[in-house]
């Protein structure tokens, strides 16, 4: 999960490659990006200096899709909103193919200066990320996902091109290599405007820099995982940013106790504070948080009983939650009874704990329960029809690894289809299990060591292969 800091290998483009556009001859998607450019239309093709207020770029088929989509007037359907200040074509808008023999960042970009949405995810790109795309001083999207890794990962040394954006609304450079860009935090406050900042994998040294005046009064996404921050959780400085509504925090190895921060940051709806393998975690008090939809605290080693840590989870966002995720800790306990509240529950992750007893029947009544996990735990009992009548979305079941009899009738016909079932080492024989026959829908199926002692019936070859 940890992503370590890489040493920047600067690789200069020369002049001769800055990367110029280049008409559309192909429709293939191999290694190359599409862009989709509008602007001033003379002739065939736009020249270099063109005007353009959206540009789209992808290392798929879904860009020449894209094109597809272009209505007559030529505003791409999609992104009609985005780009209502497009010059109207009356047949198509040009389509350019980048390709630099050195696959440094085409500059040519930067000099677009009414360019208001900038997507360049998914191409691999290296070198620099360069300074010049301050001068694109009327954007307010810009999407560069790198996908090289290593010592080939974009980077840039310097930020303070960020100030020059002061419309940006979205920005996203996940995977830029920015490990010696110590006043980052300081740069991004000063975009006001600023409500999505996705910057996972990349090499961020601290999170705990202070801020004496937060300009992040909109901010509703901040995505800051994989970066391995290494500090206490409490001196980070978006505690402070009550308007987030997603919060992702995961492999970062930040440590400690959550701060009373959190409890006032109410528009949250969701909290990934996944695999920090954080040793002092208790369960936090989330009962302000009415909002909260996702919830992902596994691989922290949080500890006690799983009944304390429930009763932490907000009352007033019981029909709101949607997913939890207490895996890979070191809860005991068995589960509350009142399990079945969370009713728009779609997703439960509680493996690999050591959770013991029975497991309530309440949870049959999670009707929109789709994923269930209670793997690698040490609980016993019955599993009976009853903990499956109301489970008609469910479509990924694991009860492995746990001293479970599942008990059910003959003719039993469950009220979901599944596409995985794993209940290895739980007691489901002597007879082969006949409902798993009505299961059309199954691809992965484990029931080794479940106490079966019957032939293989004929109805089992025609499963998906």
């Amino acid at each position: 999960m940890e992503e370590a800091a890489s040493p920047m290998k600067e690789q200069p483009c020369s002049p001769s490659s800055k990367g110029s556009p280049k008409t559309l001859t192909t429709s293939s998607a191999r290694g190359k990006a599409r862009i989709a450019a509008g602007g001033e239309a003379s002739g065939a093709a736009a020249p270099p200096a063109m005007s353009a207020s959206f540009i789209f770029a992808t290392t798929r088929t879904s860009a020449s899709m894209m094109m597809t989509t272009f209505t007559s007037t030529g505003y791409p359907a999609r992104s009609a909103v985005l780009c209502s200040s497009w010059t109207i074509w009356s047949t198509w808008t040009l389509a350019y193919q980048l390709e630099t023999p050195t696959n440094c960042f085409p500059e040519f970009l930067c000099s677009l200066k009414s360019l208001r949405y900038l997507n360049l995810s998914g191409i691999s790109f290296q070198g620099e990320l360069p300074p010049q795309l301050g001068n694109l001083s009327s954007l307010q999207y810009l999407d560069i996902l790198d996908t090289n890794f290593g010592c080939c990962r974009m980077y840039s040394k310097d930020l303070s091109w960020l100030r020059q954006l002061s419309s940006l609304r979205y920005l996203g450079i996940p995977s830029v290599n920015l490990s010696t860009v110590v006043d980052w935090v300081r740069l991004v406050n000063m975009i006001p405007s600023l409500r999505v900042l996705v910057l996972p994998h990349c090499s961020l040294a601290s999170a705990e820099q202070s801020l004496l005046h937060l300009n992040f009064t909109k901010l509703e996404e901040l995505d800051l995982s994989s970066n391995s921050f290494h500090h206490l959780v409490a001196s980070s400085w978006f505690w402070g940013v009550k308007s987030l509504k997603y919060l992702r925090l995961s492999a970062n190895h930040l440590y400690g106790k959550f701060p009373d921060g959190l409890g006032n940051m109410t528009s949250l709806e969701v909290l990934d504070f996944s695999y920090n393998s954080n040793k002092e975690l208790t369960a936090p008090n989330l009962a302000s948080l009415c909002n909260l939809e996702v919830l992902d605290l596994g691989g922290n080693s949080l500890h006690g009983d799983i009944h304390v840590v429930m009763e932490k989870l907000p009352r007033c966002a019981w029909n709101n939650l949607q997913y939890l995720g207490l895996s890979d800790n070191h809860m005991t306990g068995n589960l509350p009874n009142w399990i079945g509240n969370l009713t728009s529950l779609g997703s439960l992750d509680l493996s690999s704990n050591r959770l013991s007893g029975h497991v309530s029947s309440e949870i049959g009544a999670l009707s929109n329960l789709t994923d269930l996990d209670l793997s690698n735990n040490s609980f016993n009992g019955v599993i009976t029809e009853k903990h499956f009548e109301g489970l008609v979305s469910l479509k990924t079941i694991d009860m492995s690894y746990n001293r479970l009899n599942i008990l059910v009738g003959s003719n039993w016909l469950p009220p979901f289809q599944l596409e995985r079932a794993m209940f290895a080492f739980c007691q489901m024989g002597p007879a082969f299990p006949s409902w798993l026959q009505s299961q059309v829908d199954i691809e992965s199926l484990d029931i080794s060591s479940a106490g079966i002692k019957d032939r293989l019936p004929d109805w089992i070859w025609a499963f998906p292969q």
